[in-house]
């Protein structure tokens, strides 16, 4: 599948042996170091040796030096809230992180200031409060991955309005409330859903009978009506 090819070389990228030796540009430098320090200097390695852009989870621009991919995984010992430092990486692209059970509060608004961000990866967390409305603001964005958490409350509608957006997997939350009717609605052939494991009500969107899903699952809810939507194409 394409999305899950995209976060396969997402993961490559980020490793130390495919990242570039460029020098890091200045303002990423501190940024890094900002989220670093919200983090108790947990990821201190980033500027330990700031000349080059590289390793631990960073993957630079090879031209520019400029960070656009950040992923931080299958991390037990790091704790605290996501840093409204992020913001201040203005050029990323992906961001990702994954397996890190310590890491808690709400989906903070500066991740809507990441106007390049095309992939939003933070699942497997104790991150809690809604799916934030504004993720609408990211018009750049294909994919959405906020599985595996404790958000609450409804799906907001202005996820609908991305241009972009191909796949989304919200599973395993506490999402209550209907799906948007117009929910992946400019997304193209191969649409990707994933909701299971909700509280979500309501019947299952008609406007789902023009898409051409390439992997869907709303099991584990409590939806009423006809499913056949799924099928219409």
């Amino acid at each position: 599948m394409r999305i899950m090819r995209a976060i396969l070389v997402l993961l490559i990228a980020a490793s130390p042996a495919a990242a570039s030796p460029r020098r890091c540009h200045p303002g990423d430098i501190a940024a890094l170091a900002a989220i670093s320090k919200a983090f108790g200097n947990y990821y201190s390695a980033w500027t330990q040796h700031d000349s080059q852009c590289c390793g631990g989870g960073i993957h630079c621009d090879p031209f520019t030096g400029r960070v656009t991919g950040l992923s931080l995984f299958q991390d037990a010992n790091l704790t605290g809230t996501i840093p409204d430092a992020v913001a201040g990486l203005v050029h990323l692209e992906s961001l990702m992180w994954h397996h890190l059970p310590a890491i808690s509060g709400p989906i903070p608004p500066a991740i809507a200031k990441l106007s390049n961000l095309s992939m939003l990866i933070i699942s497997w967390t104790s991150v809690t409060g809604p799916v934030p409305s504004f993720l609408g603001a990211l018009t750049k964005l294909t994919f959405l991955d906020l599985s595996f958490n404790s958000l609450t409350g409804v799906i907001p509608a202005s996820l609908a309005a991305l241009p972009n957006l191909n796949g989304i997997n919200l599973s395993r939350n506490r999402l209550t409330g209907a799906i948007p009717p117009l929910l992946l609605s400019k997304s193209p052939d191969q649409a990707y859903l994933v909701l299971s494991h909700n509280n979500l009500t309501g019947s299952i969107p008609a406007e789902f009978s023009t898409l051409g899903f390439a992997h869907v699952d709303l099991s584990r809810n409590a939806f009423t009506g006809d499913a056949s939507a799924l099928f219409g194409r």
